[in-house]
């Protein structure tokens, strides 16, 4: 993120946290890198609309948001110790299948 990103995002996942009452952890280890204000923004819109889903939909106590950058990529991964989705349509779906 841009080097002044960083603080407003992990103040952004503290509010979250307190709002939804959901322990929220971020690591990352790009505090101290440059990024580009378009990869910044897209990374902090991936980050909401996630850590949404999951405080609505999830049932999670704890949610892990980890920023790495690594040569010329960065990753984002959010994780929750929630209920997940159904990887499998209903039964009545499978029934109905030619």
């Amino acid at each position: 993120m841009k080097r002044d990103s960083a603080p407003h995002f992990r103040s952004y996942l503290k509010e979250q946290g307190s709002r939804s009452g959901i322990s929220i952890n971020c690591v990352s280890n790009l505090d101290e890198t440059l990024i580009a204000p378009d990869l910044a923004l897209a990374l902090f819109r991936i980050a909401q609309e996630a850590l949404t889903n999951a405080i609505r939909h999830s049932g999670a106590q704890l949610i892990l948001v980890s920023l790495d950058r690594n040569d010329d990529k960065v990753g984002l991964l959010i994780q929750d110790n929630g209920v997940g989705i159904e990887t499998q349509p209903p039964e009545e779906y499978r029934s109905k299948s030619p």
